[in-house]
């Protein structure tokens, strides 16, 4: 019965490798957001800067996580790949945001590009949890870029296609899960 309960859920693959794995990923975001933050209040660079180097190690570890093949490393490799996606959108919200050097329909424009690279990303590399972080980001994005202004039509549009990008990717690699949270967000 113990080798029957070990195939059904491996508790110490769950914890030695990607539980830390996951915390280690949220560890290098939060290292990220706070190098940001103490570049900020200390005038270290202008906000420009600290937009296009964020933006660039959101790349990089971006292209790393896509880079890394081996199969023991897989873990590794989709945490790093769904940082640095993180980190772009972060970015990208950060220039609109706190430093309004993008308007509202280029941050939109961009932050979609970058929901949609998740999708793609976790098509890609068979890691649902960046089509989960990819739903997220997606119907977080009318949200966090709200400017008052009623555009039912655009809005249902945008929301219609976020259902179509998660449904084919859960069809694409039979992700049930990424059908049920799309249907829950929208």
């Amino acid at each position: 019965p113990s080798s029957v309960a070990r195939r059904l859920f491996d508790w110490e693959n769950f914890t030695v490798v990607k539980l830390l794995s996951w915390v280690g990923g949220f560890t290098l975001f939060l290292g990220v957001a706070f190098w940001i933050k103490y570049s900020i209040e200390n005038d270290l660079i202008s906000p420009g800067l600290r937009v296009m180097l964020s933006a660039g190690l959101g790349l990089i570890l971006l292209g790393v996580g896509v880079m890394i093949k081996k199969a023991n490393l897989k873990t590794t490799a989709d945490t790093l790949s769904g940082v640095g996606l993180t980190v772009l959108y972060a970015s990208v919200y950060g220039a609109y945001g706190f430093y309004h050097l993008l308007e509202a329909p280029s941050a939109f424009a961009l932050m979609a590009v970058v929901a949609v690279l998740s999708f793609v990303v976790a098509v890609w590399k068979k890691a649902k949890y960046i089509g989960f972080l990819a739903e997220v980001i997606s119907f977080v994005t009318p949200f966090l870029l709200s400017v008052g202004e009623d555009s039912a039509l655009f809005f249902f549009s945008y929301v219609a296609f976020i259902n179509i990008a998660a449904a084919a990717s859960a069809l694409m690699r039979k992700w049930d899960g990424l059908l049920i949270g799309s249907l829950v967000f929208t």
